[in-house]
């Protein structure tokens, strides 16, 4: 990892303040800064590839859009961590998943859409039961103190449902930002392709949620199966369907 130079470090204040919405974003960072379009985007792909920038994405305040979220506490025999964690981070909603030196040795964020039926709670819960935890602990946030650049009381504000368009914005502005001089027309394009693969009608705490209890339902069979051919037969964790992606971390803020 090479050294980064003062115009480097003016770049990466103005990437963390706020992009703004404009057709040729790049260049009015430019502007801020005294720099071309040009070598903004150049740089700031010289950045990325150092690893001093992991993406230029939209960062969100899930509570004003009605998101209920916590950190969760998860303890799990050590032998069996990885697989734990590796079914955890199938939920669409986990953002991280650390291990830890304490009896609770796998931490979480999960954050519930307003829209789920199952709850943050019994989301945790279930969640707890297809990584064979030994418990879970919910740990919800009761004050924040870093990230708030209001008074922080979107909780107790009443939640207005998104319109389609609006969800689609922001999935799109979610993702990391094209390193070109006009990124939101590339983000645009992409939206019709994205509409006809993923049904608007099916959201991804919904297929999260189908996921989940099938999964329960074949274990719970499986489980059947065993116990009425050798009695009092141990459960056995099904095997993880996915890699791990433990660390994994929300795309929302270039850092």
């Amino acid at each position: 990892m090479q050294e980064i130079d003062q115009r480097d470090r003016e770049l990466l204040g103005a990437l963390q303040g706020e992009i703004p919405l404009s057709s040729t974003p790049f260049a009015v960072i430019g502007q801020m800064i005294d720099m071309s379009e040009k070598e903004v985007i150049k740089r700031t792909e010289k950045l990325k590839r150092e690893g001093y920038v992991r993406a230029v994405a939209a960062q969100f305040d899930t509570r004003a859009l009605g998101y209920r979220s916590c950190l969760v506490a998860a303890k799990v025999p050590p032998e069996r961590i990885d697989d734990a964690a590796a079914a955890i981070n199938t939920h669409p909603g986990v953002t991280q998943n650390y291990k830890r030196n304490n009896d609770f040795n796998l931490w979480f964020t999960i954050a519930i859409a307003p829209t789920s039926k199952l709850g943050l709670e019994k989301t945790v819960e279930i969640l707890g039961g297809e990584a064979d935890c030994d418990a879970v602990r919910a740990l919800p946030t009761l004050k924040q103190f870093k990230n708030s650049d209001d008074d922080g009381h979107h909780s107790d504000e009443k939640y207005t449902p998104l319109t389609p368009g609006e969800i689609e914005c922001i999935r799109l502005l979610q993702r990391d930002l094209p390193l070109q001089p006009r990124p939101f027309d590339m983000l645009a394009s992409t939206s019709a392709s994205r509409s006809s693969t993923t049904s608007p009608s099916t959201p991804a705490s919904t297929r999260s949620r189908r996921s989940i209890r099938r999964r329960s339902t074949r274990r719970r069979a499986s489980t059947s199966s065993r116990s009425s051919a050798t009695s009092g037969s141990r459960r056995t964790a099904a095997p993880p369907r996915r890699r791990q992606q433990q660390g994994k971390r929300h795309p929302g803020h270039a850092s």
